[in-house]
């Protein structure tokens, strides 16, 4: 019996620590203000849920960041209703907008319908970590503006 409960708890052992190590700056480059305008000004982030997110594994994000402030859930891109194969066109879902400076830059979005979160974001090379505090909301990838999301971070 006591095996069975080891080895139940042995897999949540690791889950704090990678959260944090996907938000810590031990391996990761924390984005200041200019950097984090230069990454989401008129461009698409393509993110998947993170360590500690909630939400459902297969959960897929495509959100234009237009210079202005304008957020835009790019869903199947420039498509209209009624068109064949389109059936969930691009849509304005909120406002974006950078906060604080230098360690304190983040990223604030404000969702049409309720809903407002600030993330810092975190560089790894390979993929971006949109955190709130230690927690990884998501990991992401950036395209240009229009292109839409090919493929999603791992």
């Amino acid at each position: 019996m006591k095996r069975i409960i080891f080895a139940l708890l042995l897999p949540m052992a690791g889950a704090p620590g990678q959260a944090l190590a996907q938000c810590d700056l031990g391996v990761a480059t924390r984005l200041d203000e200019t950097a984090l305008s230069k990454l989401l000004t008129d461009h698409t982030v393509c993110a998947v849920p993170g360590s500690s997110h909630q939400g459902s594994p297969g959960d897929r994000w495509q959100e234009e960041h237009l210079s202005g402030g304008a957020l835009w859930d790019y869903k199947q891109g420039n498509c209209t209703l009624g068109i064949a194969g389109c059936n969930n066109p691009r849509a304005q879902v909120g406002t974006w907008s950078i906060t604080g400076s230098g360690d304190n830059a983040a990223v604030s979005y404000t969702y049409y319908g309720g809903g407002s979160h600030t993330r810092s974001v975190f560089d790894h090379t390979s993929h971006y970590s949109f955190c709130e505090g230690s927690l990884e909301y998501a990991r992401a990838t950036v395209t240009d503006l229009g292109s839409g999301c090919a493929t999603f971070p791992p």
